[in-house]
């Protein structure tokens, strides 16, 4: 998710909020299944991100876009 402010009040000026995972659910990716010789093995899993967000501000320099 993300949300942007291009251009604030006409300067050359940018804001952007952006989130990922807004309702920090804990979720697999991938299971992992390995098997070792003489048939012993473990498992193990994969987890995706947690809630990430932040603030990108950035200046144009130069001509206007």
């Amino acid at each position: 998710m993300t949300a942007n402010w291009n251009q604030i009040y006409g300067k050359p000026l940018d804001l952007e909020f952006y989130m990922s995972n807004a309702t920090d659910k804990a979720y697999t990716t991938q299971d992992v299944l390995v098997w070792q010789p003489l048939y012993f093995g473990y498992g193990t899993k994969l987890h995706g991100e947690p809630r990430l967000y932040g603030i990108r501000l950035r200046y144009n320099f130069g001509a206007a876009h």
